[in-house]
């Protein structure tokens, strides 16, 4: 009894060496062994959609019915539909599943005539063979269905039900999903944009955030920050050199539960590329003499500015205050107040403008639980606090260190566009699509060799584009819409790229008819 008491004291007095490290390197408080790191952040499945369930390991293969599931194939561009046939989950070995493939069927059947093409019932038919698929036997007979097997967790679960429509060079049976085919394939593109997007590649933090964060321990002590704004703080904002003054103005304001803030912004459009500043002070307090200033670029508007400015000023409030922001933006106000109605859907929501910082804002007043109002100030009434953070934000466009947010941490942010691998696209994808088009449109249109004199006095900044489009615009006519107007136009166009029909040009095109019309000189 005494010798088996005495192993057991001495196989706990055995501490592994790595635990040792840990204890007396990486941890802050050695009683509650808390790190003196933050861990990144875990990719969080997406709620809005369901995977296949795991089933245990095993060296027999599981019968499934019924289970029909979609995912996005990056080979064909599009989205895969089938139906569950068997589940394997062998030991050692991700689970993976085999299933009947089949396709969506494109045409409109006779019966939704009337519907618009969004409206139309997705219906699925049997493949009769493609390039993803392959005969197989199954059960040891041979069939004509054709089989695809993968891996479970690339997939996601639809809801279909057995169709008895029919329809013309198409084989039965047919099955219907209780979703359109334009909703099932945008879940499946961000269900594959999760999985496949790294978010180290994007990370703020450097790679080692032990140093990292004794590095910051040299400037401000850290674990008086309370650990949201720590986080919201270390994540969201680049670049790093921004990360200590907000951190000890989060510091400063942590003893405040209501608090006060004149904002504003300010757009510089001398430079070769437009440069904002945005600037607040702290007024609930004037003896505290805070205030926080800077800069940021892409997309230029003033009231993306002020927005910025909004943004730094919610994420240094302590968790659980009442903000009260001034702001002579009322275009900011007017979207904050519809941010949270009903009518606001996450489609229109997507094609505000700055809708990236927006999001961005929401996330830090539903992390922080935040109560804000924003209440509008006459612009250059003369206002001293007002005027005071619009001198801020003026001084603020000299920085160079550019305020950006870091996407990959927005959790409410599924998926972005950006543009040249830099830019996130932070406006109506559809019109900045079609911006970009017709700026590739006017390249070849200046490309064209009649044209490179025009191409020459762009690139020498003598032609005014701007203005030309107000001139192209402008309609001397009653009427919005005339054959008046129509000529016009035909006319503009013409005088501005060299076509308009001289008399060389004319007697090189119809000889006959300028052979005994020649006017003398």
């Amino acid at each position: 009894m005494e010798r088996n008491q005495a192993i057991s004291n001495k196989q706990k007095r055995l501490v592994p060496e790595w635990y040792k490290y840990l204890y007396d390197n990486i941890v802050i408080n050695q009683h509650n062994l808390r790190l003196n790191f933050d861990l990144p952040p875990i990719k969080t499945p997406n709620p809005m959609i369901t995977h296949p369930k795991i089933i245990p390991q095993s060296s027999n293969t599981m019968r499934i019915k019924n289970i029909w599931i979609a995912y996005w194939c990056p080979r064909t561009n599009n989205v895969i539909f089938r139906r569950v046939i068997e589940k394997h989950h062998f030991y050692h070995h991700h689970q993976t599943i085999t299933f009947e493939h089949y396709l969506h069927i494109p045409d409109s059947h006779p019966s939704h005539s009337n519907f618009t093409p969004r409206s139309h019932p997705t219906y699925l038919s049997k493949c009769t063979g493609c390039n993803l698929s392959e005969i197989t036997t199954l059960n040891n007979s041979y069939s004509n269905t054709y089989y695809i097997t993968s891996l479970s967790d690339s997939t996601i679960i639809i809801n279909t039900s057995k169709s008895n429509l029919n329809f013309t060079n198409y084989n039965k049976p047919f099955y219907k999903c209780n979703q359109q085919i334009s909703t099932i394939k945008q879940k499946v593109i961000i269900d594959y944009n999760i999985r496949n997007t790294n978010l180290s590649n994007s990370s703020p933090l450097p790679n080692n955030p032990i140093l990292y964060q004794s590095s910051l321990e040299q400037h401000i002590d850290l674990e008086k920050i309370h650990i949201l704004n720590r986080n919201l703080i270390l994540q969201l904002v680049t670049p790093n050199s921004l990360h200590i003054p907000l951190l000890k103005i989060t510091l400063s304001l942590s003893s405040y539960n209501n608090l006060e803030f004149y904002t504003d912004g300010s757009l510089n459009r001398e430079y070769e590329t437009p440069i904002m500043g945005y600037g607040w002070i702290f007024t609930s307090n004037l003896v505290d003499n805070i205030k926080h200033s800077g800069s940021c670029k892409d997309w230029p508007s003033s009231s993306k500015a002020e927005l910025v400015a909004i943004l730094t000023s919610l994420i240094v409030c302590p968790p659980n205050s009442n903000i009260h922001i001034h702001t002579d933006s009322a275009a900011c106000i007017a979207t904050f107040n519809s941010l949270y109605s009903p009518k606001l859907t996450a489609r229109q929501f997507q094609k505000l403008n700055n809708c990236t910082l927006w999001n961005t804002i929401k996330h830090i007043i539903n992390t922080l639980k935040l109560k804000v109002s924003l209440f509008k100030v006459k612009v250059h009434s003369g206002h001293a606090l007002n005027d005071a953070a619009d001198l801020l934000a003026k001084n603020g466009i000299l920085s160079k260190d550019f305020f950006q947010i870091n996407i990959q941490y927005l959790p409410t942010q599924r998926c972005h566009l950006t543009f040249n691998d830099s830019i996130i696209i932070d406006r109506n994808i559809r019109k900045s699509v079609k911006r970009i088009i017709n700026f590739q449109y006017f390249e070849q249109h200046l490309s064209h060799q009649n044209l490179h004199k025009l191409k020459d006095y762009t690139l020498d900044n003598i032609i005014d584009w701007e203005f030309s489009q107000l001139w192209f615009k402008y309609n001397p006519f009653t009427k919005l819409t005339s054959e008046k107007y129509s000529k016009h136009v035909s006319w503009q166009i013409k005088c501005s790229s060299y076509n308009l029909p001289t008399l060389d040009i004319l007697n090189r095109n119809y000889p006959e008819f300028l052979k005994e019309n020649v006017t003398p000189i």
